[in-house]
């Protein structure tokens, strides 16, 4: 198979992969911040206003992670199940 693509085409191909690999990181890294400071200015707002509610509304987050945690643990198996049918099915 590879004798019958040029050097010049796996080289783009490369090429193309490395920008777009960094491009997506380059974009998530800018998404993380721009979430980690919204994140830190609704806590503070939060607590500036009320910090009962704010601690009753924080100690909620990591029972809303576990669940989704737990859910999407239970969703894989299935999906890959539906996968494996779904190419077996086009073979």
């Amino acid at each position: 198979m590879l004798l019958k693509i040029s050097i010049g085409e796996i080289i783009q191909r490369c090429t193309s992969d490395v920008e777009t690999i960094r491009n997506f990181l380059a974009n998530q890294f800018v998404e993380i911040g721009r979430t980690v400071i919204l994140l830190s200015l609704i806590l503070i707002i939060m607590f500036s206003l009320d910090v009962k509610f704010a601690l009753v509304a924080t100690l909620i987050v990591p029972i809303i992670f576990a669940f989704a945690l737990w859910f999407l643990q239970g969703f894989k198996g299935n999906l890959k199940e539906a996968m494996r049918q779904r190419l077996n099915f086009q073979r």
